[in-house]
């Protein structure tokens, strides 16, 4: 074990982990859930603390060696390895500080155990020039855009599909209904291309949200002024973030607005719930158009797949429950 203090006092820290305890604290402190911090924000954030050691050392505040051994850290993070300590829990307090500070204190500790003659700092080195409040909603962001181009991907292979499935079923005409109940005539080419209006929609919402995602505060430290940062730092750090991870992120136009307010973000949600609330609807569509093949609807027939059953016995009864079509889009 060993003996760490910070303004709460001490605590006593497993010898061989490499955090520290900021972190040891937020493992006891939000006892919420077991749910992971996602990869792409971790590793959003690392890329920001290789980019800062960068600049900071471009702009004379960080002592040169330690800047490279906090690249080096980085860079082994990067490629995949100590991922066993980054473990801040996603449900947390203090707007991500303890995720910040997690990698705060793993960046310096390899970092110091590279240099071996010479102690790298977590606050003081690792996060110079930084404030949770611009580095995590920053790596928030940049997490957003990077897991955004398969989704895309993946939508307009939906949208292509179903514009292809409007063609082969042009003439093929089926009941119109209201509540349910029959109304008139119209074709399954007017459905499945109803279906990819609705999700190309979708997908202008999303692109429209992504872009702003963009628009970043990082450099404006704790409230948006840039306190603790040198100028040469501010002018200089996303550009140096952007060279690292081609993500054309630009800086805010107002970096106290951008790191008080949350509305992008809101947005980028509220896109992402229409596109899962649209997945939702279209497959409770065809899961009831499919209904049958009996007593059903049985006007559509799905590719059979197989199922996910859980069986028991109760009472000499043998009952399954397969999960429905409904739960699918949010997997």
């Amino acid at each position: 074990m060993r003996i760490e203090e910070d303004c709460i006092g001490k605590l006593a820290i497993d010898e061989d982990v490499l955090y520290g305890i900021h972190t040891t604290r937020a493992l006891t402190n939000f006892p919420i859930s077991t749910e992971r911090t996602d990869p792409l924000l971790f590793k959003s954030l690392i890329i920001i603390k290789k980019a800062a050691a960068q600049v900071n050392a471009a702009a004379g505040t960080l002592d040169v060696r330690k800047s490279r051994a906090i690249v080096a850290a980085c860079n082994s993070l990067l490629m995949g390895e100590h991922q066993d300590a980054l473990v801040a829990p996603a449900i947390q307090g203090s707007a991500g500080t303890s995720v910040n500070m997690n990698v705060n204190e793993v960046v310096a500790n390899l970092a110091s155990a590279e240099l071996k003659t010479i102690r790298v700092h977590p606050n003081d080195d690792v996060n110079q020039s930084q404030s949770t409040n611009d580095t995590y909603p920053t790596a928030g962001k940049m997490a957003a855009l990077q897991a955004l181009p398969p989704l895309k991907q993946a939508l307009t292979f939906l949208i292509k599909t179903l514009d292809a499935k409007a063609h082969e079923f042009a003439d093929v005409v089926k009941v119109g209904r209201t509540q349910l109940q029959d109304a008139v005539p119209t074709t399954y080419g007017h459905s499945f291309h109803a279906y990819a209006s609705l999700f190309r929609r979708d997908l202008a919402r999303l692109t429209r949200a992504a872009a702003d995602l963009q628009a970043v505060n990082l450099g404006g430290t704790a409230i948006g002024t840039g306190l603790n940062a040198s100028p040469y730092y501010r002018s200089h750090i996303i550009r140096q973030v952007n060279q690292l991870i081609d993500l054309q992120l630009k800086p805010a136009e107002d970096f106290i607005d951008a790191t008080q307010n949350c509305d992008v973000l809101v947005a980028f949600s509220g896109a992402m719930k229409g596109l899962a609330t649209d997945l939702s609807k279209v497959a409770n569509d065809l899961r009831l158009l499919s209904s049958g093949p009996q007593a059903g609807l049985n006007e559509l027939h799905l590719p059979a797949k197989q199922g996910w059953f859980i069986d028991y016995a109760r009472k000499g009864q043998i009952l399954s429950f397969q999960k429905s079509l409904i739960k699918l889009p949010f997997r």
